[in-house]
């Protein structure tokens, strides 16, 4: 009898021991199931993060190669408009000259047309006096009127001449404002001001 209460006792004591083992195991199994739901959540987050990573260092990599294009567009730009800006002070010294030169004329040809004239009119005044003379081809006097004619006529030639050359002076007008106006073409691309460009160069 003793021997089966031990048993009985030994058993009774096992299967308690079991269930609590048992208890012991599910409480472990659904903090490990917890656990692992967690992890996933986290997991899923993360692949989330990565995805978005990629996403924005795929951008930035549009936006730097956007950006290279642009600052090569740029430096282009302002290589044109330098030659533009050069061009343009080429044309306005040529401008400066040109007008000192139209100037310098002028003046020379306003004094040697005064001079002329002041000739012309002695010349026409002598012919004019020898005119009422009559013609005799032995008379110095008379055989001169050809050659003071002919001296007037060379005169009003000359003055003729130098004014058909004052007109046709060079003038770059026209070429200097056509440049400025290819600056201004250039500029309308970029919304800036290029003398503020140049001048941070």
């Amino acid at each position: 009898f003793l021997v089966a209460a031990a048993l009985l006792g030994f058993v009774i004591g096992w299967f308690f021991n079991r269930i609590q083992a048992i208890g012991t195991y599910n409480q472990l199994a659904e903090e490990s199931e917890s656990r692992l739901r967690i992890l996933k959540k986290q997991l899923l987050s993360a692949s989330e993060d990565r995805t978005n990573l990629q996403d924005a260092l795929q951008a930035t990599r549009v936006k730097l190669s956007n950006l290279e294009s642009s600052q090569k567009s740029m430096d282009d730009y302002v290589a044109r408009l330098a030659d533009k800006q050069q061009r343009i002070e080429e044309l306005e010294a040529q401008a400066y000259a040109s007008e000192e030169q139209h100037m310098r004329v002028q003046r020379d040809f306003a004094k040697f047309r005064l001079y002329k004239t002041k000739e012309v009119q002695q010349l026409q005044q002598q012919l004019a006096a020898r005119g009422g003379a009559v013609p005799n081809t032995t008379d110095p006097a008379t055989n001169e009127v050809p050659t003071l004619q002919k001296k007037a006529g060379a005169a009003a030639a000359v003055v003729g001449s130098v004014e058909g050359a004052a007109a046709r002076l060079p003038d770059i007008t026209h070429e200097v404002l056509e440049s400025n106006q290819d600056v201004m073409d250039m500029t309308s691309e970029f919304n800036f001001d290029p003398e503020e460009l140049l001048s941070n160069d």
